[in-house]
């Protein structure tokens, strides 16, 4: 049987918190992705993977009806992007995302590296990440391109390259 791993990006949060959660409108697209998939993904028994912020225990709550398994920065950090284009950190220490380019830079490299490293653990059957738009840009999606409040398939080929597509069905 198919192993099924996919990735859901959390929905719309507050703006200019630090670490912030979901909104109403968020925890309401958590909630539509979950009828999307729910009769065709058995939510209860797959592997159940959240980023660290409280954003992603949100969107896990609204989607999966649960914690997660095991949170990691790897699919989304407490850290986010303010309208302005500086990141907010938990401590409310604002920092413009320019200066910051490097290591947004090697944090894609490390997610890319996780991924893979995730996904070839067969002992984990079906695999459910919720997190943020990190995961499908280091999966290949471009930036401009990746959406909030979406459900993407992710795989590896048999040569180890990772694959990544929006979500259409199983």
């Amino acid at each position: 049987m198919e192993r099924i791993y996919l990735v859901i990006t959390h929905g719309d949060y507050e703006k200019n918190l630090a670490d912030p959660g979901l909104t109403p409108n968020g925890k309401q697209q958590m909630k539509e992705s979950k009828y999307q998939l729910s009769a065709q993904f058995n939510l209860e028994e797959c592997f159940l993977i959240s980023g660290t912020g409280n954003r992603h225990l949100d969107a896990c709550l609204e989607f999966a009806g649960r914690k997660p398994d095991i949170m990691s920065d790897f699919a989304g950090k407490k850290e986010v992007m303010a309208p302005d284009g500086k990141i907010i950190f938990p401590d409310g220490t604002k920092v413009p995302f320019t200066k910051l380019l490097s290591q947004y830079k090697d944090a894609l490299k490390e997610t890319l590296n996780w991924l893979k490293k995730i996904l070839s653990q067969s002992e984990l059957g079906n695999i459910l990440i919720i997190g943020g738009r990190i995961v499908v840009i280091a999966a290949g999606v471009p930036r401009q391109e990746a959406k909030s409040a979406c459900i993407y398939r992710i795989w590896l080929t048999e040569e180890g390259e990772l694959k990544i597509k929006e979500f259409k069905s199983i």
